[in-house]
C-alpha cells in the first residue's frame, strides 16, 4: 500500500538523520518531525481500517435485516431497478449513503 511504503520513508529519512549518513539538516530536529508524522500516518491509516471495517459490519447488517434499505436501486413500492432485478441473494446491492 502506498502509505505504508510513505511511512517507511520518513522512518528511513529519520535515521539518515539521527545517525549523520546526510550532509545536513532541512531544520533542526527533523528526525523528531519526521517521526512525528509517521506515527500520525500510523494511527490515520489504523483509524481508517477501523472505520472501513465498521462500515463494512454495517452494510452487512443491512443487508440482512434491511436487505433493500440503503440500496441506491431500490425504489420503494417499485422494488429494484437494477437492469437484471434483484433476487434474495441481493447480488447488485449498492448501499448509497445519504447526503445531509
Amino acid at each position: 500500500m502506498e502509505i505504508e511504503k510513505r511511512i517507511k520513508h520518513m522512518r528511513e529519512e529519520a535515521q539518515d538523520y539521527r545517525s549523520g549518513r546526510t550532509l545536513g539538516r532541512a531544520f533542526a530536529d527533523a528526525e523528531d518531525v519526521l517521526d512525528a508524522a509517521a506515527d500520525a500516518l500510523e494511527q490515520l491509516q489504523a483509524e481508517n481500517d477501523r472505520l472501513r471495517r465498521e462500515r463494512d459490519d454495517a452494510i452487512r447488517q443491512l443487508k440482512f435485516f434491511a436487505p433493500c434499505a440503503g440500496c441506491k436501486w431500490y425504489r420503494g413500492i417499485k422494488g429494484c431497478a437494477h437492469e437484471r432485478g434483484c433476487d434474495n441473494s441481493h447480488d447488485y446491492y449498492e448501499f448509497v449513503a445519504k447526503e445531509e
